[in-house]
C-alpha cells in the first residue's frame, strides 16, 4: 500500500503496487485505489539497490502525459519513504511529491 501527496494540485493518492525485483531491476504496476487518478493503472520500472528503491511511473493505457519518478529509501522493516517529481496534467508543470509505502503482510 503507497500514498503519494501531489504538491502541484494539493492531492493525496493512494495506491496498491504489484512489483518484482529481479537482479536490482524493478517492473510492475500500481493502481490508485484514491484520488483523482481512482481506478487508473501505472505501470514502473525502476532499481532496487542499497535500501533505496528508484522507478518512473506512468499510465499503462498512455493516453496521458501524467508520469513521474520516485526515490525512497527502507526507512524500516516493510516500510519505504522518500520523494518524486511528476508532470501535473492539468498545467503540464513538474512537481515534487512525497512518498510512503508499506509492505503488506
Amino acid at each position: 500500500n503507497a500514498t503519494e501527496d501531489f504538491s502541484g494540485s494539493n492531492t493525496k493518492d493512494t495506491f496498491t503496487m504489484e512489483i518484482d525485483c529481479r537482479g536490482g531491476r524493478v517492473t510492475g504496476t500500481h493502481t490508485c485505489l484514491t484520488g483523482p487518478d481512482e481506478g487508473k493503472k501505472f505501470d514502473i520500472e525502476g532499481t532496487y539497490k542499497d535500501q533505496i528503491l528508484t522507478f518512473t511511473w506512468m499510465p499503462s493505457s498512455r493516453e496521458a502525459i501524467e508520469s513521474g519518478t520516485v526515490t525512497a529509501k527502507l526507512v524500516r522493516d516493510k516500510r519505504l519513504e522518500g520523494h518524486g517529481l511528476y508532470i501535473e496534467p492539468v498545467d503540464g508543470k513538474l512537481y515534487t511529491s512525497n512518498f510512503a509505502a508499506d509492505k503488506r503482510s
